[in-house]
Protein backbone atom coordinates (compact mmCIF):
# COMPACT_ATOMS: atom_id res chain seq x y z
CA UNK A 1 0.00 0.00 0.00
CA UNK A 2 1.33 3.57 -0.57
CA UNK A 3 1.26 6.36 1.59
CA UNK A 4 -1.02 8.67 0.12
CA UNK A 5 -0.45 11.57 2.26
CA UNK A 6 2.46 11.74 0.25
CA UNK A 7 1.65 14.11 -2.52
CA UNK A 8 3.98 12.72 -4.89
CA UNK A 9 1.93 9.29 -4.42
CA UNK A 10 -1.22 11.09 -4.40
CA UNK A 11 -0.57 12.35 -8.33
CA UNK A 12 0.53 9.02 -9.06
CA UNK A 13 -2.96 7.40 -7.70
CA UNK A 14 -4.38 10.23 -10.16
CA UNK A 15 -2.84 9.25 -13.11
CA UNK A 16 -3.64 5.56 -12.52
CA UNK A 17 -7.29 6.41 -11.85
CA UNK A 18 -6.98 8.35 -14.71
CA UNK A 19 -6.03 5.79 -17.24
CA UNK A 20 -8.34 3.21 -15.22
CA UNK A 21 -11.27 5.36 -16.00
CA UNK A 22 -10.56 5.15 -19.44
CA UNK A 23 -9.91 1.53 -19.41
CA UNK A 24 -13.42 0.68 -17.95
CA UNK A 25 -14.88 3.76 -20.50
CA UNK A 26 -13.49 1.50 -23.40
CA UNK A 27 -14.49 -1.99 -21.81
CA UNK A 28 -18.25 -1.02 -21.19
CA UNK A 29 -18.58 0.80 -24.13
CA UNK A 30 -17.58 -2.97 -26.46
CA UNK A 31 -20.04 -4.29 -23.50
CA UNK A 32 -22.86 -2.18 -24.70
CA UNK A 33 -22.01 -3.20 -28.69
CA UNK A 34 -21.98 -6.72 -27.81
CA UNK A 35 -25.26 -6.77 -25.96
CA UNK A 36 -26.71 -5.59 -28.66
CA UNK A 37 -25.71 -7.82 -30.97
CA UNK A 38 -24.29 -5.14 -33.08
CA UNK A 39 -20.87 -7.06 -34.65
CA UNK A 40 -22.01 -8.35 -37.11
CA UNK A 41 -20.94 -5.77 -39.51
CA UNK A 42 -17.09 -6.58 -39.90
CA UNK A 43 -16.02 -2.94 -39.41
CA UNK A 44 -18.39 -2.42 -36.47
CA UNK A 45 -15.97 -5.59 -35.13
CA UNK A 46 -12.65 -3.95 -35.99
CA UNK A 47 -13.84 -0.69 -34.26
CA UNK A 48 -14.68 -2.65 -31.50
CA UNK A 49 -11.50 -4.53 -31.49
CA UNK A 50 -9.66 -1.33 -31.23
CA UNK A 51 -11.31 -0.22 -28.39
CA UNK A 52 -11.03 -3.38 -26.59
CA UNK A 53 -7.13 -2.57 -27.33
CA UNK A 54 -7.27 1.12 -26.08
CA UNK A 55 -8.67 -0.48 -23.01
CA UNK A 56 -5.78 -3.03 -22.62
CA UNK A 57 -3.15 -0.37 -23.18
CA UNK A 58 -5.00 1.90 -20.53
CA UNK A 59 -4.81 -0.92 -18.03
CA UNK A 60 -1.45 -1.09 -18.54
CA UNK A 61 -0.18 2.38 -18.16
CA UNK A 62 -2.59 2.79 -15.27
CA UNK A 63 -0.93 -0.62 -13.92
CA UNK A 64 2.32 1.00 -14.25
CA UNK A 65 1.68 4.25 -12.66
CA UNK A 66 -0.15 2.70 -9.73
CA UNK A 67 3.42 0.19 -9.11
CA UNK A 68 6.24 3.07 -10.84
CA UNK A 69 9.11 3.99 -8.17
CA UNK A 70 9.24 6.66 -10.36
CA UNK A 71 8.13 10.60 -9.45
CA UNK A 72 4.89 11.14 -10.54
CA UNK A 73 6.01 13.29 -13.47
CA UNK A 74 8.48 10.93 -14.49
CA UNK A 75 6.42 8.34 -14.70
CA UNK A 76 3.92 10.58 -16.57
CA UNK A 77 6.86 11.44 -19.28
CA UNK A 78 7.68 7.94 -19.46
CA UNK A 79 4.02 6.75 -20.45
CA UNK A 80 3.56 9.76 -22.98
CA UNK A 81 6.49 10.09 -24.53
CA UNK A 82 8.20 6.76 -24.16
CA UNK A 83 5.24 3.81 -24.21
CA UNK A 84 3.17 6.29 -26.08
CA UNK A 85 0.75 3.53 -27.90
CA UNK A 86 2.81 0.65 -27.44
CA UNK A 87 1.30 -2.33 -25.51
CA UNK A 88 4.18 -4.62 -26.14
CA UNK A 89 6.56 -1.93 -24.45
CA UNK A 90 3.88 -1.86 -21.70
CA UNK A 91 3.81 -5.36 -21.28
CA UNK A 92 7.43 -5.88 -21.50
CA UNK A 93 7.28 -3.67 -17.48
CA UNK A 94 5.60 -6.74 -15.73
CA UNK A 95 6.54 -10.09 -15.10
CA UNK A 96 3.06 -11.01 -13.91
CA UNK A 97 0.10 -10.12 -16.11
CA UNK A 98 -2.80 -12.91 -16.15
CA UNK A 99 -2.15 -13.39 -19.86
CA UNK A 100 -0.75 -16.52 -21.55
CA UNK A 101 1.85 -16.58 -24.46
CA UNK A 102 -0.88 -16.82 -26.62
CA UNK A 103 -2.69 -13.71 -25.31
CA UNK A 104 -0.04 -12.18 -25.25
CA UNK A 105 0.97 -12.42 -28.77
CA UNK A 106 -2.37 -12.09 -30.31
CA UNK A 107 -2.64 -8.04 -28.22
CA UNK A 108 0.23 -7.38 -29.46
CA UNK A 109 0.17 -8.46 -33.02
CA UNK A 110 -3.02 -6.19 -33.15
CA UNK A 111 -2.37 -3.85 -31.20
CA UNK A 112 0.26 -2.82 -33.27
CA UNK A 113 -1.94 -3.22 -36.53
CA UNK A 114 -4.49 -1.11 -34.82
CA UNK A 115 -2.74 1.91 -33.55
CA UNK A 116 -0.78 2.19 -36.96
CA UNK A 117 -4.22 2.40 -38.69
CA UNK A 118 -6.22 4.37 -35.81
CA UNK A 119 -4.21 7.55 -36.41
CA UNK A 120 -4.01 6.86 -39.90
CA UNK A 121 -5.49 9.78 -42.31
CA UNK A 122 -6.33 7.11 -44.68
CA UNK A 123 -9.49 6.17 -41.93
CA UNK A 124 -11.23 9.18 -42.30
CA UNK A 125 -11.59 8.57 -45.61
CA UNK A 126 -11.82 4.95 -46.17
CA UNK A 127 -15.33 3.65 -45.11
CA UNK A 128 -14.57 0.03 -44.15
CA UNK A 129 -12.18 0.14 -41.33
CA UNK A 130 -12.11 -3.45 -41.22
CA UNK A 131 -10.85 -3.58 -45.14
CA UNK A 132 -8.15 -0.88 -44.49
CA UNK A 133 -6.48 -3.05 -41.62
CA UNK A 134 -6.96 -6.11 -43.56
CA UNK A 135 -5.12 -4.26 -46.70
CA UNK A 136 -2.70 -2.53 -44.15
CA UNK A 137 -2.18 -5.28 -42.06
CA UNK A 138 -2.85 -8.76 -43.37
CA UNK A 139 -5.41 -9.40 -40.12
CA UNK A 140 -8.99 -10.62 -40.55
CA UNK A 141 -11.26 -9.16 -38.05
CA UNK A 142 -14.41 -11.54 -36.51
CA UNK A 143 -16.45 -11.86 -33.48
CA UNK A 144 -13.88 -14.69 -32.28
CA UNK A 145 -10.92 -12.48 -32.95
CA UNK A 146 -13.50 -10.04 -31.07
CA UNK A 147 -14.41 -12.19 -28.23
CA UNK A 148 -10.65 -13.11 -27.36
CA UNK A 149 -9.57 -9.45 -27.15
CA UNK A 150 -12.09 -8.55 -25.36
CA UNK A 151 -11.08 -11.23 -22.80
CA UNK A 152 -7.75 -9.58 -22.87
CA UNK A 153 -9.19 -6.50 -21.99
CA UNK A 154 -10.93 -8.11 -19.43
CA UNK A 155 -8.41 -9.30 -17.76
CA UNK A 156 -5.80 -6.57 -17.21
CA UNK A 157 -8.44 -4.38 -16.71
CA UNK A 158 -9.02 -6.39 -13.12
CA UNK A 159 -5.60 -6.40 -12.97
CA UNK A 160 -4.94 -2.67 -12.61
CA UNK A 161 -7.69 -2.51 -10.36
CA UNK A 162 -6.81 -4.67 -8.48
CA UNK A 163 -2.96 -2.84 -8.25
CA UNK A 164 -4.40 0.22 -7.43
CA UNK A 165 -7.29 -0.44 -4.94
CA UNK A 166 -4.01 -2.57 -3.03
CA UNK A 167 -1.62 0.40 -3.57
CA UNK A 168 -4.67 3.36 -3.07
CA UNK A 169 -7.47 1.72 -0.91
CA UNK A 170 -8.81 5.06 0.62
CA UNK A 171 -7.43 7.86 -1.93
CA UNK A 172 -11.27 9.06 -1.61
CA UNK A 173 -10.39 9.73 2.05
CA UNK A 174 -7.69 11.96 1.29
CA UNK A 175 -8.51 15.43 0.47
CA UNK A 176 -5.50 17.26 1.95
CA UNK A 177 -3.31 18.41 -0.80
CA UNK A 178 -5.73 18.73 -3.57
CA UNK A 179 -4.55 22.47 -4.27
CA UNK A 180 -1.28 21.10 -5.44
CA UNK A 181 -2.77 17.94 -7.39
CA UNK A 182 -4.83 20.49 -9.16
CA UNK A 183 -1.53 22.55 -10.04
CA UNK A 184 0.08 19.29 -11.25
CA UNK A 185 -3.05 17.99 -13.31
CA UNK A 186 -2.27 21.06 -14.89
CA UNK A 187 0.93 21.17 -15.52
CA UNK A 188 0.51 17.50 -16.87
CA UNK A 189 -1.63 19.23 -19.61
CA UNK A 190 1.90 21.07 -20.90
CA UNK A 191 3.97 17.65 -20.97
Amino acid sequence: MNDISNIEELKKAHIAHSFLTDAHFFIEKVRVFREHDATKRTSLVAKLVIDALMSCECSLKSLFASTSQLSAEDTFKKIKKEFKHDIGMLSDEFTDLPLSATENILVRKYSDAGVKIRYSSELFIVCDYAELLRTESDIQFTSDVESEIFAIAEKLYEKAYETYKQNYPDISATLKGQGELQRFINQLRNI
